[in-house]
């Protein structure tokens, strides 16, 4: 019974698995916002007003923050907004975090600042390792926090 569920549901998840792209080489999803619908000036958390099911009329989601490896093998490094509600998740804006995109660095990690893996605060906080030079021991690492006003705050770690 249990594999005639898996036989059946596998051209399903496989369809699923093949639209994540192959340069997707690290991602993180956490943390938590609510909008209701106000439109802030860097557009990632206070995004566009759209009216959904919700029951109080706001709003709610995390955050994605993932690399996307380039044909140098260099990466992008990207934030996402995801918005749930009984239809589904929909993305509501993304943004290339250019301080670290600018850097032409390889991206070698990607980490939750929270221990449990799991931002359960508004915002998020996290890691992305990096490495100018391939060949360097070392990573660098670089901090990117989006605090509970939406802010996005993009800097080296300092150790």
């Amino acid at each position: 019974m249990l594999s005639a569920w898996v036989l059946n549901a596998a051209p399903s998840i496989a369809g699923e698995i093949n639209v994540i792209p192959a340069t997707l080489t690290f991602l993180i999803s956490g943390g938590y916002w609510e909008d209701p619908g106000a439109v802030a000036s860097n557009g990632i958390v206070k995004s566009p007003t759209v009216i959904d099911d919700a029951k109080d009329g706001l709003r709610r989601g995390y955050y994605r923050l993932y690399a996307l490896r380039q044909p140098d093998r260099t990466a992008k490094v990207y934030l996402s907004q995801v918005a749930t509600s009984d239809k589904g998740l929909e993305i509501i804006d993304s943004v290339e975090l250019q301080e670290i995109s600018d850097l032409h660095a390889y991206v070698t990690d990607i980490r939750s600042e929270d221990p449990s893996g799991v931002n359960r605060g508004f915002g998020l906080s996290a890691t992305v390792y990096l490495k100018r030079d391939p060949r360097s021991n070392d990573p660098e690492s670089w901090s990117v926090v989006v605090d509970e006003f939406g802010d996005i705050r993009v800097e080296p770690e300092s150790h």
